[in-house]
């Protein structure tokens, strides 16, 4: 699963700031929400697969002979994880990144299930002394099962939330409404006749915004490239980092839009 996932990422560095082309006129700010998705269906993947070969260990037991060798892994990955995680959390909510967000969260399923499996060991090497081979047996899949329901939850979390990201969703209700209250400055400020539309939307770290005004139909083509440049440098003030797109529609009755 590592190897995959650090395909994905690489093809992430690579693409992500990649300018808009004939192709994709809307740039790659997909890719993130794309690549954070297929990674979190992977760790899911990797949860649902390590239940079913807990589930076959508790059908069909094995004596475990050797445990420090698996305890002794166990605590190294356990520390590498726990040193990685906090970082990891503390640059994706600094760059708002959908893919730190999901290797903190690979890390620690590690982390976590480390300490777990190393618990299970233990135990299980315990009843090997006291003569109990058979409970010794059961305590690395029992603790696997109970790691994977703990485990899948964060992911899931991930799944869903670029999910949305990859269908365009609304960037939420602060967003929305500082850009309605933009557009209606703005057609206030310019006397426009209205508002036809406004449309937000959200791609990965990436936000789109399109306002289209109401003139009226005598407006000369000079005058419509002005209006279009003036609303354009005035809603960046407000929005400097969105794609911002402004256009202007006439209408023939002006009393419909009042």
């Amino acid at each position: 699963m590592d190897v995959i996932t650090g395909f994905f990422y690489h093809k992430f560095i690579i693409t992500l700031d990649l300018e808009p082309n004939d192709r994709y006129h809307s740039g790659f700010a997909k890719y993130e929400p794309l690549t954070a998705f297929l990674s979190g269906i992977l760790i899911v993947s990797s949860c649902i697969l390590s239940l079913k070969y807990a589930i076959q260990d508790i059908i069909h037991p094995e004596e475990v002979t050797n445990y420090l060798a698996a305890i002794v892994l166990a605590s190294i990955t356990a520390v590498v994880s726990f040193i990685l995680v906090p970082v990891l959390k503390r640059y994706a909510g600094v760059f708002h990144s959908s893919i730190m967000r999901v290797a903190a969260a690979d890390w620690f399923n590690d982390g976590i299930s480390a300490p777990g499996i190393t618990a299970g060991f233990l135990v299980g090497t315990q009843f090997s002394h006291q003569g109990h081979t058979r409970l010794a047996a059961y305590t690395d899949p029992v603790m696997s099962i109970i790691l994977a329901g703990f485990l899948v939850v964060e992911p899931i979390k991930i799944i869903r939330s670029n999910m949305e990201a990859l269908l365009d969703v609304n960037p939420g209700r602060i967003t929305e409404e500082k850009a309605q209250n933009l557009a209606e400055s703005l057609r206030q400020e310019f006397n426009l006749f209205g508002i036809q539309q406004l449309r937000l939307r959200k791609a990965g770290r990436k936000v789109f915004l399109e306002i289209k005004f109401f003139i009226r139909p005598e407006t000369s083509a000079e005058e419509w490239t002005r209006l279009t440049n003036q609303l354009t440098a005035a809603a960046r003030q407000t929005f400097p980092r969105v794609d911002l797109t402004v256009s202007l529609a006439t209408v023939r009755n002006p009393e419909i839009t009042k």
